[in-house]
Protein backbone atom coordinates (compact mmCIF):
# COMPACT_ATOMS: atom_id res chain seq x y z
CA UNK A 1 0.00 0.00 0.00
CA UNK A 2 2.95 2.19 -0.14
CA UNK A 3 4.41 2.27 3.59
CA UNK A 4 7.64 1.78 3.82
CA UNK A 5 8.92 -1.25 6.04
CA UNK A 6 12.24 -2.27 7.11
CA UNK A 7 13.26 -6.40 7.22
CA UNK A 8 15.65 -7.63 9.86
CA UNK A 9 16.33 -11.52 9.50
CA UNK A 10 18.75 -14.01 10.13
CA UNK A 11 19.06 -17.01 7.61
CA UNK A 12 20.86 -19.07 9.92
CA UNK A 13 18.01 -18.83 12.56
CA UNK A 14 15.93 -22.48 12.07
CA UNK A 15 12.83 -20.95 13.52
CA UNK A 16 12.53 -18.51 10.37
CA UNK A 17 12.16 -15.23 12.90
CA UNK A 18 12.43 -11.92 10.94
CA UNK A 19 10.95 -8.16 11.78
CA UNK A 20 8.88 -5.56 9.72
CA UNK A 21 8.88 -2.55 10.98
CA UNK A 22 7.18 0.89 9.96
CA UNK A 23 3.63 0.19 9.69
CA UNK A 24 0.41 -1.12 11.44
CA UNK A 25 0.35 -4.56 9.01
CA UNK A 26 4.74 -4.76 9.49
CA UNK A 27 3.67 -5.19 13.30
CA UNK A 28 1.01 -7.88 12.95
CA UNK A 29 3.07 -9.80 10.67
CA UNK A 30 5.86 -9.72 13.33
CA UNK A 31 3.38 -10.96 15.78
CA UNK A 32 1.91 -13.57 13.88
CA UNK A 33 5.22 -14.55 12.83
CA UNK A 34 6.47 -15.19 16.48
CA UNK A 35 3.35 -17.81 16.47
CA UNK A 36 4.18 -19.77 13.08
CA UNK A 37 8.13 -19.80 14.11
CA UNK A 38 7.83 -21.27 17.53
CA UNK A 39 5.34 -24.36 15.84
CA UNK A 40 8.10 -24.67 12.71
CA UNK A 41 10.88 -25.02 15.57
CA UNK A 42 9.06 -27.79 17.19
CA UNK A 43 7.61 -29.50 14.07
CA UNK A 44 11.55 -29.02 12.30
CA UNK A 45 12.76 -31.10 15.53
CA UNK A 46 10.17 -33.89 15.28
CA UNK A 47 10.91 -34.27 11.68
CA UNK A 48 14.47 -34.26 11.89
CA UNK A 49 14.49 -37.15 14.70
CA UNK A 50 12.13 -39.17 12.74
CA UNK A 51 14.08 -39.01 9.63
CA UNK A 52 17.33 -40.27 11.49
CA UNK A 53 15.06 -43.21 13.11
CA UNK A 54 14.09 -44.05 9.72
CA UNK A 55 17.59 -43.55 8.47
CA UNK A 56 18.58 -46.30 10.84
CA UNK A 57 15.43 -48.38 11.03
CA UNK A 58 14.21 -48.58 7.83
CA UNK A 59 12.34 -51.88 8.42
CA UNK A 60 9.92 -49.83 10.71
CA UNK A 61 9.57 -47.00 7.80
CA UNK A 62 6.00 -47.44 7.50
CA UNK A 63 5.10 -47.43 11.49
CA UNK A 64 7.91 -44.74 11.76
CA UNK A 65 5.79 -42.44 9.35
CA UNK A 66 2.37 -43.42 10.92
CA UNK A 67 3.62 -42.36 14.80
CA UNK A 68 5.31 -38.90 12.77
CA UNK A 69 2.26 -38.40 11.41
CA UNK A 70 0.10 -38.77 14.47
CA UNK A 71 2.32 -36.79 16.69
CA UNK A 72 3.19 -33.81 13.98
CA UNK A 73 -1.01 -33.66 13.99
CA UNK A 74 -0.45 -33.34 18.26
CA UNK A 75 1.89 -30.24 17.69
CA UNK A 76 -0.30 -28.54 15.24
CA UNK A 77 -3.51 -28.31 17.14
CA UNK A 78 -2.44 -25.93 19.60
CA UNK A 79 -0.66 -23.94 16.44
CA UNK A 80 -4.19 -23.84 14.49
CA UNK A 81 -6.21 -22.17 17.43
CA UNK A 82 -3.14 -19.37 17.90
CA UNK A 83 -3.85 -19.33 14.51
CA UNK A 84 -7.28 -18.52 14.77
CA UNK A 85 -7.30 -16.91 17.84
CA UNK A 86 -4.99 -14.08 16.13
CA UNK A 87 -7.61 -14.21 13.42
CA UNK A 88 -10.31 -13.58 15.14
CA UNK A 89 -8.60 -10.11 17.02
CA UNK A 90 -7.64 -9.03 13.74
CA UNK A 91 -10.25 -9.94 11.02
CA UNK A 92 -9.81 -6.37 8.95
CA UNK A 93 -6.03 -7.23 8.88
CA UNK A 94 -4.64 -8.59 5.62
CA UNK A 95 -2.30 -10.58 8.10
CA UNK A 96 -5.60 -12.56 9.53
CA UNK A 97 -5.76 -13.60 6.06
CA UNK A 98 -2.19 -14.36 5.75
CA UNK A 99 -2.91 -16.58 8.63
CA UNK A 100 -6.30 -18.65 7.40
CA UNK A 101 -3.81 -19.23 4.61
CA UNK A 102 -1.83 -21.15 7.03
CA UNK A 103 -4.66 -22.70 8.38
CA UNK A 104 -6.15 -23.60 4.88
CA UNK A 105 -2.84 -25.73 4.02
CA UNK A 106 -2.52 -27.97 6.81
CA UNK A 107 -5.50 -30.22 8.45
CA UNK A 108 -8.16 -27.83 9.26
CA UNK A 109 -11.03 -29.62 9.53
CA UNK A 110 -11.72 -28.69 13.29
CA UNK A 111 -11.81 -25.41 12.38
CA UNK A 112 -13.69 -24.92 8.79
CA UNK A 113 -17.33 -23.83 10.26
CA UNK A 114 -14.55 -20.68 11.73
CA UNK A 115 -13.12 -20.38 8.30
CA UNK A 116 -16.19 -20.01 6.06
CA UNK A 117 -17.77 -17.52 9.10
CA UNK A 118 -14.26 -15.14 8.82
CA UNK A 119 -14.29 -15.28 4.70
CA UNK A 120 -18.00 -13.69 4.85
CA UNK A 121 -16.55 -10.99 6.83
CA UNK A 122 -13.29 -10.73 4.94
CA UNK A 123 -15.12 -10.70 1.57
CA UNK A 124 -17.08 -7.57 2.68
CA UNK A 125 -13.74 -5.70 4.29
CA UNK A 126 -11.82 -6.45 1.86
CA UNK A 127 -13.90 -6.09 -1.22
CA UNK A 128 -11.39 -5.26 -4.09
CA UNK A 129 -9.05 -7.56 -2.81
CA UNK A 130 -8.73 -10.25 -5.84
CA UNK A 131 -7.03 -13.14 -3.39
CA UNK A 132 -9.46 -12.63 -0.55
CA UNK A 133 -12.64 -12.67 -2.93
CA UNK A 134 -11.16 -15.67 -4.44
CA UNK A 135 -11.05 -17.20 -1.33
CA UNK A 136 -14.48 -15.93 -0.10
CA UNK A 137 -15.77 -18.29 -3.36
CA UNK A 138 -13.87 -20.96 -2.24
CA UNK A 139 -15.16 -21.05 1.24
CA UNK A 140 -18.32 -20.92 -0.22
CA UNK A 141 -17.62 -24.27 -1.98
CA UNK A 142 -16.50 -25.67 1.46
CA UNK A 143 -19.47 -24.82 3.35
CA UNK A 144 -21.95 -26.69 0.48
CA UNK A 145 -19.98 -29.96 1.79
CA UNK A 146 -19.29 -28.95 5.52
CA UNK A 147 -20.81 -30.94 8.16
CA UNK A 148 -24.36 -31.09 8.72
CA UNK A 149 -25.27 -30.27 5.14
CA UNK A 150 -26.87 -32.67 2.96
CA UNK A 151 -23.86 -34.55 0.70
CA UNK A 152 -24.61 -33.77 -2.91
CA UNK A 153 -25.25 -36.70 -5.42
CA UNK A 154 -22.63 -38.49 -7.14
CA UNK A 155 -23.02 -40.35 -9.91
CA UNK A 156 -20.18 -42.57 -11.69
CA UNK A 157 -19.01 -45.40 -13.33
CA UNK A 158 -17.33 -48.64 -11.91
CA UNK A 159 -14.66 -50.37 -13.27
CA UNK A 160 -17.33 -52.81 -15.44
CA UNK A 161 -18.80 -50.06 -16.99
CA UNK A 162 -22.16 -50.07 -14.28
CA UNK A 163 -23.75 -46.55 -13.56
CA UNK A 164 -23.40 -46.11 -9.40
CA UNK A 165 -25.43 -43.24 -7.26
CA UNK A 166 -24.42 -42.27 -3.99
CA UNK A 167 -28.67 -42.07 -3.38
CA UNK A 168 -28.80 -45.73 -3.75
CA UNK A 169 -26.98 -46.50 -0.62
CA UNK A 170 -29.81 -43.70 1.35
CA UNK A 171 -30.07 -45.67 4.71
CA UNK A 172 -26.66 -46.53 5.21
CA UNK A 173 -23.49 -44.81 7.16
CA UNK A 174 -21.46 -44.45 3.87
CA UNK A 175 -17.95 -43.15 3.86
CA UNK A 176 -16.87 -41.81 0.82
CA UNK A 177 -13.21 -42.15 -0.20
CA UNK A 178 -11.42 -40.08 -2.63
CA UNK A 179 -8.07 -41.62 -3.67
CA UNK A 180 -6.36 -42.43 -6.25
CA UNK A 181 -3.31 -45.63 -7.29
CA UNK A 182 -0.77 -43.01 -8.08
CA UNK A 183 -1.33 -41.44 -4.29
CA UNK A 184 0.95 -42.91 -2.03
CA UNK A 185 -0.97 -41.50 1.29
CA UNK A 186 -4.35 -42.93 -0.37
CA UNK A 187 -2.48 -46.54 -0.47
CA UNK A 188 -0.90 -46.68 2.89
CA UNK A 189 -4.20 -45.90 4.13
CA UNK A 190 -6.01 -48.06 2.65
CA UNK A 191 -5.22 -51.25 4.61
CA UNK A 192 -7.14 -48.82 7.52
CA UNK A 193 -10.04 -48.41 5.32
CA UNK A 194 -9.88 -52.29 4.69
CA UNK A 195 -9.56 -52.92 8.09
CA UNK A 196 -12.87 -50.74 9.50
CA UNK A 197 -14.58 -51.49 6.41
CA UNK A 198 -14.76 -55.62 7.67
CA UNK A 199 -15.37 -54.72 11.67
CA UNK A 200 -18.51 -52.26 10.74
CA UNK A 201 -19.84 -53.86 7.20
CA UNK A 202 -22.58 -55.85 9.34
CA UNK A 203 -23.53 -52.59 11.58
CA UNK A 204 -25.17 -50.55 8.54
CA UNK A 205 -21.62 -49.21 7.38
CA UNK A 206 -20.25 -49.16 3.78
CA UNK A 207 -17.43 -47.24 2.03
CA UNK A 208 -17.90 -45.59 -1.83
CA UNK A 209 -14.62 -45.60 -3.25
CA UNK A 210 -14.21 -42.30 -5.99
CA UNK A 211 -11.24 -42.71 -7.63
CA UNK A 212 -8.77 -39.57 -9.05
CA UNK A 213 -7.13 -41.86 -11.70
CA UNK A 214 -6.74 -41.25 -15.33
CA UNK A 215 -5.53 -45.02 -16.38
CA UNK A 216 -8.16 -47.77 -15.87
CA UNK A 217 -5.78 -50.37 -15.82
CA UNK A 218 -3.97 -49.03 -12.78
CA UNK A 219 -7.39 -48.20 -11.24
CA UNK A 220 -8.02 -51.52 -11.27
CA UNK A 221 -5.21 -53.19 -10.12
CA UNK A 222 -4.59 -51.07 -7.21
CA UNK A 223 -8.17 -51.96 -5.82
CA UNK A 224 -7.16 -55.56 -6.39
CA UNK A 225 -3.66 -55.19 -4.95
CA UNK A 226 -4.97 -53.18 -1.80
CA UNK A 227 -8.12 -55.95 -1.26
CA UNK A 228 -10.82 -53.21 -1.59
CA UNK A 229 -14.17 -54.92 -1.35
CA UNK A 230 -16.30 -52.36 -1.25
CA UNK A 231 -17.90 -50.19 -4.63
CA UNK A 232 -15.71 -48.37 -6.41
CA UNK A 233 -16.15 -45.52 -9.06
CA UNK A 234 -14.40 -42.89 -11.00
CA UNK A 235 -14.57 -40.20 -13.81
CA UNK A 236 -11.26 -40.92 -15.18
CA UNK A 237 -10.47 -37.29 -15.15
CA UNK A 238 -8.27 -36.91 -12.13
CA UNK A 239 -8.23 -33.41 -11.00
CA UNK A 240 -10.53 -32.30 -13.56
CA UNK A 241 -13.17 -34.76 -12.00
CA UNK A 242 -16.36 -32.71 -11.60
CA UNK A 243 -17.59 -34.58 -8.88
CA UNK A 244 -13.62 -34.11 -6.82
CA UNK A 245 -14.92 -30.16 -7.64
CA UNK A 246 -18.48 -30.44 -6.47
CA UNK A 247 -17.11 -31.65 -2.93
CA UNK A 248 -14.66 -29.46 -3.39
CA UNK A 249 -11.49 -31.85 -3.04
CA UNK A 250 -7.83 -30.13 -3.16
CA UNK A 251 -6.06 -33.25 -1.93
CA UNK A 252 -6.23 -36.87 -1.33
CA UNK A 253 -6.72 -38.85 0.33
CA UNK A 254 -10.15 -37.27 1.19
CA UNK A 255 -12.99 -38.51 2.68
CA UNK A 256 -16.46 -37.57 3.93
CA UNK A 257 -18.81 -39.51 6.58
CA UNK A 258 -22.62 -39.97 5.34
CA UNK A 259 -25.34 -40.75 8.05
CA UNK A 260 -28.48 -43.10 6.63
CA UNK A 261 -30.25 -39.43 5.62
CA UNK A 262 -27.58 -38.08 3.68
CA UNK A 263 -25.68 -35.90 6.34
CA UNK A 264 -22.50 -35.23 6.29
CA UNK A 265 -21.46 -36.28 9.92
CA UNK A 266 -17.78 -36.40 9.88
CA UNK A 267 -14.58 -35.58 6.92
CA UNK A 268 -11.27 -36.67 6.89
CA UNK A 269 -11.51 -39.76 9.79
CA UNK A 270 -7.98 -41.57 9.34
CA UNK A 271 -6.93 -44.69 10.78
CA UNK A 272 -7.80 -44.98 14.93
CA UNK A 273 -9.69 -42.08 14.65
CA UNK A 274 -12.35 -43.90 12.04
CA UNK A 275 -12.40 -46.85 13.98
CA UNK A 276 -13.18 -44.86 17.42
CA UNK A 277 -15.90 -42.56 15.48
CA UNK A 278 -17.16 -45.39 13.93
CA UNK A 279 -17.39 -47.46 17.82
CA UNK A 280 -18.95 -44.27 19.22
CA UNK A 281 -21.52 -43.76 16.52
CA UNK A 282 -22.78 -47.00 15.26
Amino acid sequence: NGDKVNLKADLSNQGAAYQLEGSEEADKITEYNKITSEYSLKNGALAEEYSKLIATTPGKKDELIAEYTQKSEEISQPFLQKSFDFIEKNKKSLTAFFAANIIMGMNHDAFESNLIAYSKEAKENFPKNNAIQSFAKQMQNAERVAVGQIAPEITAQSTDGKTINLSDYKGKYVLIDFWASWCAPCRQENPNLVAAYHKFKAKNFTVLGFSLDDDKAAWEKAIETDKLDWSQVSELKQWDSPTASLYNVSAIPSSFLIDPNGKIIAKNLRGEKLIAFLNKTL
